[in-house]
């Protein structure tokens, strides 16, 4: 399983941490998948009609188009996943939930494109769980020490089944 690298941001943007694993090969495309570590929730009330909604929509494309095309990078595939409306749980539920995420982390990370994303999905757990959630609030007086970054690496490039 091939991870080129993966980055720690806050949805704020703040850059926490970027990791280079390997170097990245020419000509061979590779995903960018996004891991949503954040309890912010979203406000549905106020829907876009549809003009409103096309305006946004292509905003949004020529601008992550020609930030691409600046990384000398073509883009082919943008997969939008609906966000789901909040279903009312039970008290713990909730409060479990927000335990486990607590706060605004978005760790993304370029693979190859035939790896089996819910085995990504796992280790970008790992990640967070024993690195990543001790250190939230993300900032800069938190930094990730190097024993943690071994066992980053580790896990990314599948050292114990090596």
């Amino acid at each position: 399983m091939t991870i080129y690298s993966l980055q720690v941001i806050t949805t704020t943007g703040y850059p926490y941490y970027n990791l280079e694993i390997e170097p990245q090969p020419e000509g061979v495309p590779l995903f960018l998948r996004f891991f949503d570590f954040s309890t912010q929730e979203f406000n549905h009330e106020n829907e876009f009609n549809p003009i409103e909604c096309f305006e946004l929509t292509s905003g949004f494309v020529s601008a992550i188009f020609e930030f691409a095309r600046l990384l000398d990078k073509n883009l082919k595939v943008l997969e939008f996943i609906p966000l789901r409306k909040n279903i009312k749980g039970s008290k713990k539920s909730q409060e479990k939930q927000i335990k486990k995420h607590s706060g605004n982390v978005l760790i993304t990370c370029q693979t190859e494109t035939y790896l089996n994303n819910k085995a990504v999905k796992q280790k970008i757990q790992m990640i967070f769980d024993w690195v990543i959630q001790n250190k939230i609030p993300l900032g800069p007086e938190k930094k990730i020490n190097p024993e943690e970054k071994e066992r980053i690496m580790r896990i990314l490039t599948d050292a114990k089944a090596k």
